[in-house]
């Protein structure tokens, strides 16, 4: 009986799992971004901000879809950063011509907004170790699991 051993290049099941859960979070950060939209009563300047954060969120999404890079994780934790920042920039000191919601901490909206932005970064921030556990349980072709030959005790 021959044991299956891993490809030493491909997916693993939590690399898999880790982009799944980065495309759900950026979809949602896609959705809390455009759903403000349908109000408006804002300057236009921030309906453009909004609209170009979700355009940018299904953008990176997609990336993640279809390769899965380093880059495209650095992008989407930018993102999710970035549309962080704006939101405690607006409740904090607001932005000109928005100081309306300057102090409106529990906006619904806002809350939702501020959850998917930081399921995006747990989810990117995750990936480091992720990647390390899953680099240990990769081997190469015809080399039993265990540590390296190359490694010392």
């Amino acid at each position: 009986m021959t044991e299956s051993v891993p490809p030493a290049h491909g997916p693993t099941p939590g690399s898999v799992c880790r982009r799944g859960a980065g495309i759900v979070a950026l979809l949602l950060l896609a959705g809390t971004h455009v759903a403000p939209l349908r109000t408006g009563g804002r300057a236009a300047y921030l309906d453009a901000g909004l609209a170009t954060v979700a355009a940018a969120a299904l953008l990176t999404a997609g990336l993640l879809a279809a390769r899965d890079t380093r880059w495209d994780w650095y992008g989407a934790g930018l993102l999710a950063a970035a549309a962080l920042a704006g939101y405690l920039v607006s409740r904090g000191i607001g932005w000109p011509g928005a100081s309306t919601v300057v102090g409106h901490w529990r906006s619904p909206a806002g809350t939702a907004a501020v959850a998917a932005d930081l399921l995006t970064l747990a989810v990117v921030a995750a990936g480091p170790v992720s990647e390390r556990h899953a680099g240990a349980a990769r081997t190469e072709p015809g080399r039993p699991p265990g540590p390296s030959p190359r490694t010392r005790p």
